[in-house]
């Protein structure tokens, strides 16, 4: 009776530091994964979940968060970079309006340049409000939305360029030369959106 209670005894005691070991062994993969990922933030988004090379669920589950991080990365880099584009081209339209500004305020002038200056300044509201309505339709797309587009004459857009750079700043001189266009208009013309189509060539010719 006493070597049976005593190995059951002894049989609890091992049973349950087994466990323990085991227990310990399996769930220590887990505490380094939640160490790591309590350190991940967007200052160290780079950072990621170490790959054992062992072909187990805790190694899987660390290969799939890693591809999770992988697409935050992603996400965060095309905010940054949107919010700098969006920032420089709503930017442009600013600079050019405070530069006519300053000019017209230089000397007492006509009441037709005050007229043309506060025609072009109107002009250059216009296209910042349109520029920022297309910038919200671009952050729209992220969600699953779409550009509204039309078709749009790439000459006339281009023919727009010397005037609008002038506007930036008195140094910049733009030609546009055309040796020759086609009789058929629609070879000039793409479905795209005016504005944005009109940004993007204006920092080409900028830079």
């Amino acid at each position: 009776k006493y070597t049976l209670f005593f190995a059951f005894l002894t049989g609890v005691v091992m049973s349950f530091l087994a466990g323990l070991f085991f227990s310990t062994l399996l769930l220590n993969p887990l505490k380094k994964i939640t160490s790591v990922v309590k350190n991940i933030s967007s200052n160290n988004i780079e950072e990621r979940l170490p790959d054992n090379g062992i072909k187990d669920e805790w190694n899987e589950l660390s290969i799939t968060f890693n591809e999770l991080l992988f697409r935050l990365q992603d996400s965060f880099e095309i905010q940054g970079r949107f919010i700098s584009n969006a920032s420089h081209e709503l930017s442009t339209p600013l600079t050019s309006i405070s530069n006519q500004i300053d000019v017209a305020l230089q000397k007492a002038r006509t009441n037709e340049d005050y007229l043309a200056v506060l025609q072009s300044v109107r002009s250059d509201t216009q296209h910042l409000s349109a520029l920022t309505q297309q910038l919200l339709d671009i952050a729209r797309t992220s969600r699953g939305g779409a550009i509204q587009t039309e078709p749009v004459r790439i000459d006339e857009v281009i023919m727009e360029l010397p005037f609008a750079l002038s506007k930036i700043s008195s140094n910049y001189l733009v030609h546009t030369f055309f040796d020759e266009l086609p009789d058929d208009e629609e070879q000039c013309t793409v479905n795209g959106n005016y504005e944005l189509l009109f940004s993007a060539f204006k920092n080409i010719a900028e830079n």
